[in-house]
């Protein structure tokens, strides 16, 4: 059984870009979202560009973005993986595929939310799974993760929302077979888009222990 994996989502700051590098998280995610806090600019362009990424896969997080735009600032800023984090539709989803690995982020409350990943399960690569919020995430709040017991959703699973010091050991409980990874972002901020360096080493270190 291979151990959980980390996307660091939210990154915008050049240094502070080269030090999440430097722990190697498998995915570190980029926010197109113009209402984002965490909304990135030329400024952190220009680092995505000059730092080595090495494995690290640059994640494109969009919400309710044409292909033609979403095809555009891919390209542009050289994106391994896109995130759909809005209303999009399973036909987006897969013709951004064609060229791209797709993550598609879907809100979740109860359990008839996860109804939503047969819509979209065959037409991406990994559905995110996050609070749902009429703010597109960014809550710093979990669901229930309990919700994702005895679960085959057919296609790898991203927890997120609200993962943290506090709970992340809790995902050891959680017995769903396509749990591969998970997202951190504003619980690992010591400012928004400002990532705390101590507790993503903490969280680094607790990884091989990792296991739905």
């Amino acid at each position: 059984m291979n151990p959980i994996f980390i996307k660091v989502c939210g990154m915008k700051q050049p240094q502070n870009i080269a030090d999440v590098l430097s722990l190697h998280p498998q995915m570190m995610g980029f926010i197109f979202y113009p209402k984002s806090s965490r909304f990135v600019d030329d400024t952190t362009l220009t680092a995505v560009k000059n730092l080595p990424f090495d494995s690290t896969q640059k994640v494109g997080v969009f919400v309710d973005e044409s292909a033609q735009t979403i095809t555009q600032i891919a390209q542009q800023w050289g994106l391994n993986v896109l995130q759909l984090h809005g209303n999009e539709t399973p036909e987006l989803a897969q013709k951004l595929r064609e060229n791209y690995t797709v993550i598609k982020a879907l809100g979740i409350e109860t359990t008839n939310d996860l109804q939503q990943i047969t819509h979209f399960k065959n037409h991406c690569d990994y559905i995110l799974l996050d609070k749902k919020s009429p703010q597109h995430g960014g809550t710093g709040k979990a669901f229930d993760w309990q919700l994702l017991n005895n679960q085959n959703f057919e296609v790898p699973i991203i927890l997120s929302g609200g993962v943290s010091l506090d709970n992340v050991m809790h995902i050891n409980n959680i017995k769903c077979p396509n749990l591969v990874g998970i997202d951190v972002n504003s619980c690992f901020e010591t400012q928004p888009a400002l990532k705390n360096m101590a507790k993503l080493q903490t969280l680094f270190e607790l990884l091989p222990i990792l296991h739905p």
